[in-house]
């Protein structure tokens, strides 16, 4: 996995929110709405190769990481259809351990900064 040795302020509270916005859907207090509701999709305007997530895989819309086990999981487990997914906050504790591992995918990438 590549990193970055430096991080641009906004790109950092991006990175934030959207570590935030994991950690609501592991306690189930938010729904996953996908791009809708992603703080570094909202920052880097969808442009997946731009993003810090991409330039660490390599890979567009999040492959690589673990929200493609998140999504796989709730149509798999949950029998949501892909679209389901992206509204959904089912809560077993397969979803929190997924839900985590996004969670520290994402504060993977911030800890060269030392801020995350």
């Amino acid at each position: 996995m590549k990193t970055r040795t430096t991080m641009p302020g906004s790109e950092m509270e991006a990175l934030r929110g959207s570590i935030e916005k994991w950690r609501k859907i592991r306690d189930c207090e938010d729904a996953d709405r996908g791009k809708d509701n992603c703080p570094l999709c909202i920052f880097y305007c969808n442009d997946c190769y731009n993003c810090i997530v991409g330039t660490a895989t390599g890979l567009q819309y999040c492959q690589g990481t673990p929200y493609i086990d998140w999504c796989n999981h709730l149509v798999k487990d949950h029998g949501f259809s892909i679209m389901d997914v992206y509204q959904s906050v089912p809560g077993c504790e397969t979803c929190a351990r997924l839900a985590q591992a996004e969670i520290d995918f994402l504060a993977s990438l911030g800890k060269t900064q030392n801020e995350v």
